[in-house]
């Protein structure tokens, strides 16, 4: 065998999922299929009451949320922490920031 018939160097393997990061990657897309009809229908009523901070912040979170939960998806194995990424727009939602 010669020396140069395999690399030395060469990508770490790949670290298999744990039970936390599958669970997570399901809520996030369960919660993006049954919320992506209904989001994108009230985006377009946002700005009925005029061009207001609420109603960009509104359609700014539809548009990142799916963005989000597709970096959760395919950074899984490189930085498991990465899977909470669509946490933020959640508790921004649930804190009702913009008033």
């Amino acid at each position: 065998m010669d020396l140069y018939d395999k690399p030395i160097i060469g990508e770490p393997p790949l670290a298999p999922l744990s039970g936390t990061v599958t669970i997570l990657l399901t809520i996030w897309c369960i919660l993006l299929a049954l919320g992506a009809f209904p989001a994108l229908v009230l985006t377009g009523m946002a700005f009925e009451g005029g061009k207001t901070f609420g109603a960009y912040y509104s359609v700014t979170i539809v548009w990142l949320y799916p963005a989000l939960v597709g970096v959760a998806y395919f950074c899984r194995r490189r930085s498991r922490r990465m899977v909470w990424l669509p946490l933020l727009i959640l508790l921004s939602l649930a804190t009702n920031w913009p008033q």
